[in-house]
C-alpha cells in the first residue's frame, strides 16, 4: 500500500512540474513575442475567451476573444512602436505566473516613459484564461 501511495505521489509531482514548465515557457513567449511586435504569437497564447482585467478598461475584468485581445494589441502597438517590456520579476506557482515588468516606449512628444506593471496569469491547459494587469495610469 505505500508502494502504491508513493508512486501515485511520484507521478503527481512529475505532472505538476511539468504543468508548471510549461506555463512558464507560455508566458515567457508571450512577452518575446509583444517584444519582437508579433501579435499574432502573443493571441496565440491566450484561450479564445479570457478573462481580461487592465486599468484602462475599468476596474472589472471583461471577456476578451482571441480576436479582441489580437486588436487590442495590435493598436497599441501601433500607438507606440517601440514599446518594450522588461520583466524584473518571474514567479510561477501552478497554474498561476506573476510577472512584475516595466513597459517603456517614446510618447507623441519624442520623450520615453516608463510604467511599472504587475500581472497575474492563470492558465489551464496551455493557454491562458485570465490576464490580470495591475498599474497606475
Amino acid at each position: 500500500m505505500k508502494k502504491t501511495c508513493f508512486y501515485f505521489l511520484f507521478i503527481f509531482l512529475i505532472m505538476a512540474c511539468e504543468s508548471t514548465a510549461q506555463n512558464s515557457q507560455i508566458v515567457k513567449k508571450l512577452y518575446e513575442a509583444f517584444n519582437n511586435h508579433n501579435i499574432t504569437a502573443m493571441a496565440e497564447c491566450y484561450a479564445d475567451s479570457a478573462l481580461m482585467l487592465d486599468p484602462l478598461r475599468g476596474t472589472e475584468p471583461v471577456w476578451m476573444t482571441r480576436k479582441a485581445i489580437f486588436d487590442y494589441y495590435s493598436e497599441l502597438h501601433q500607438q507606440f512602436p517601440d514599446v518594450q517590456d522588461e520583466v524584473k520579476t518571474f514567479i510561477v506557482s501552478g497554474d498561476q505566473v506573476v510577472v512584475e515588468f516595466v513597459a517603456s516606449a517614446k510618447g507623441e512628444d519624442g520623450n520615453k516613459w516608463y510604467l511599472p506593471i504587475c500581472t497575474v496569469f492563470t492558465l489551464k491547459n496551455g493557454e491562458i484564461v485570465k490576464d490580470a494587469s495591475y498599474y497606475d495610469q
